[in-house]
């Protein structure tokens, strides 16, 4: 009976870690978090070095950003969810849902995703970029993490 309760014991273990980005069992082909209120906007870039840190607290929202190339082909959303004690932002590329005309020009742009309102406290934020257009599979890369403190 020990055994038994042993292997459930190890078993519940081994899905909670599962369960996010941050753990050492996540694959990409999983969905990204959600269920935070987040917003994206896409600026031009300024053409000097991204300013530091990409992710900090303001107010009741923690605001993500970073700076990598855009195309007028792909739609970009973000999303962000809770996943263990984290806070895991993501942008998403993919595939429109109907072609549309354009050309695969490439321009870099600041991406900045905010999330309001933010859970309160202290806790990791992490900043990941995905690619759901692959033939095969989903790719993630984190981006940044940083800790934070909403009051």
């Amino acid at each position: 009976m020990r055994t038994l309760a042993a292997l459930a014991a190890l078993t519940l273990a081994i899905a909670a870690c599962h369960e996010g980005p941050t753990s050492p069992f996540y694959r990409p082909s999983d969905p990204a978090p959600s269920g935070l209120p987040t917003a994206l906007s896409i600026a031009p870039s300024t053409g000097k070095p991204f300013a530091s840190p990409a992710i900090v607290a303001d107010g009741d929202s923690i605001v993500a950003s970073a700076e990598y190339d855009v195309t007028g082909c792909l739609d970009y959303l973000a999303v962000a969810g809770a996943a263990g004690a984290s806070v895991v932002v993501t942008i998403t590329e993919s595939s429109p849902p109907t072609l549309r005309y354009c050309t695969m020009d490439k321009k870099t742009a600041i991406f900045r995703a905010v999330v309001r309102p933010a859970p309160r406290g202290a806790y990791q934020v992490v900043l990941r970029r995905r690619i759901d257009f692959l033939t095969d599979g989903p790719q993630e890369t984190e981006l940044a993490r940083e800790s934070v403190t909403l009051p």
